[in-house]
């Protein structure tokens, strides 16, 4: 549903744009108004692109929307230049006849306006109210906070500013009751993409592990500048890795690819939607490397696939200056195949490893030994 509303944005900026030049002049400049803002909704909606997806596709699309937009834009100009040659620009050529149908196309103008800068609120509001703890009920409140101050200003008063003020209320009343219904659209695609495997949610900010149903409420869930908001991590064999991450505005997991390494950590089980649902998760607890871990928040920790990092006040003291960055101690896992010199000799063709000298260790035939670590 969001998708096809992106798509109908964008097409709805291309048509409009590209007839609003030879319409009268009263229905030039609205034409060309409407489509900047189907444009700025649909990529508001859209969201930002990652930078891994930015290839010469994107680049070339890019390109074509300026020139489109540079051509339209021009031209327009022209007929403003012209028509003021031939002193036939007025008000009363800007403003058109008080027609009813001049009338309903003005309404659904502003009503247009008003759900662009309701679409604009609610993604405010996102990120103003990410981590709160409320939930379900933050998103239901807030849809009926908006659906009430739209109700009243409409029927208070009848000018064209309520119309849009009404529109900005309205957009934010259906977002956050189509918000309402996030976590449960996150949990069912989880388990449909996990497929019976083990799996965890995981945000990229704070402990990072989600462990309670209202932390996916559509206005709670954590945000920030990082990826993943949310991410799918899934257990594959003796390794795992994230899957997916949740784009809030398509409501959809998108495959995550290779865009993301290190993320923060979560401890990956099966049927993890019903245990959530149940409050059955366990709190503080981790999966980095091939090792689970239980790290008190004391600690402060920062546990991600690849990585461990705690920090004490017992370790380095009450005093330290730079907590955040520094004065951590760290566990790091390198995953990658380790460096086997030319001619280097495994430990089982040696006779007697116990015999060793210190030039075998040292010398030319020194031995390189990879303990392989087992998962527990």
């Amino acid at each position: 549903m969001v998708q096809s509303i992106v798509l109908f944005g964008y097409w709805a900026f291309f048509a409009l744009a590209l007839v609003s030049p030879f319409m009268p002049m009263f229905l030039m400049w609205r034409l060309a108004g409407l489509s900047a803002v189907a444009y700025a909704t649909a990529k508001l909606i859209d969201g930002p692109v990652h930078w891994s997806d930015k290839n010469i596709s994107y680049v070339l699309g890019t390109a074509i929307v300026f020139l489109f937009s540079f051509i339209i834009a021009l031209v327009i100009i022209i007929r403003f230049v012209v028509s003021e040659r031939r002193q036939s620009l007025s008000v009363a050529a800007m403003v058109g006849p008080k027609t009813n149908p001049m009338l309903f196309f003005d309404f659904a103008a502003l009503s247009a306006i008003g759900c662009a800068a309701g679409v604009w609120l609610t993604i405010i509001l996102s990120y103003l109210l990410s981590g709160v703890s409320f939930g379900l009920n933050i998103d239901l409140g807030i849809a009926a906070i908006a659906a009430a101050i739209a109700t009243a200003i409409l029927k208070l008063s009848r000018r064209k500013v309520a119309i849009t003020a009404a529109a900005i209320f309205a957009a934010l009343a259906v977002s956050a009751f189509l918000g309402a219904r996030q976590s449960g659209h996150i949990l069912k695609a989880g388990e449909a993409l996990a497929d019976g495997r083990a799996w965890c949610l995981t945000t990229s900010s704070g402990p990072g592990a989600i462990s309670e149903v209202h932390q996916l409420g559509f206005f709670a869930l954590t945000k920030s500048n990082s990826y993943p908001h949310l991410g799918l991590l899934v257990s594959e064999g003796d390794n795992w890795k994230l899957k997916a991450h949740w784009s809030i505005r398509r409501q959809m997991f998108v495959n995550a690819g290779h865009a993301y390494e290190g993320v923060h950590a979560c401890d990956p089980i099966r049927n993890f939607a019903k245990a959530l649902e149940n409050g059955v998760v366990e709190q503080n607890r981790y999966r980095s490397g091939l090792d689970r871990y239980a790290v008190f928040p004391e600690l402060h920790p920062r546990v991600f696939t690849n990585r461990v990092s705690i920090r004490s006040d017992v370790l380095v003291g009450q005093d330290s200056v730079l907590p955040v960055v520094t004065e951590r101690m760290n566990l790091i896992y390198n995953f990658g195949e380790p460096h086997m010199p030319n001619g280097a000799v495994s430990l089982t063709n040696i006779p007697n490893p116990s015999k060793l000298n210190a030039s075998d260790l040292t010398g030319e035939n020194r031995l390189i030994g990879v303990r392989p670590v087992n998962p527990h």
